[in-house]
């Protein structure tokens, strides 16, 4: 709610772009969480030691 100005509309203005900039600013907090947490797993990950595979050579054609 603004009652900043004497018209209804500027207030009404007001009250809008002030939502919409808590609404991106929430958005923005969602996005940096989902991040942190896409990293978190990614530092978390445990490799084991590597395998070789050996494969037989393709036959060459005589």
């Amino acid at each position: 709610m603004v009652d900043t100005e004497r018209q209804f509309g500027l207030n009404r203005r007001i009250a809008m772009r002030l939502l919409r900039e808590r609404i991106e600013q929430g958005d923005a907090a969602a996005e940096r969480a989902a991040t942190t947490a896409r990293w978190r797993i990614h530092d978390e990950l445990v490799r084991g030691n590597p395998t070789r595979i050996e494969r037989p050579e393709p036959s060459k054609p005589a």
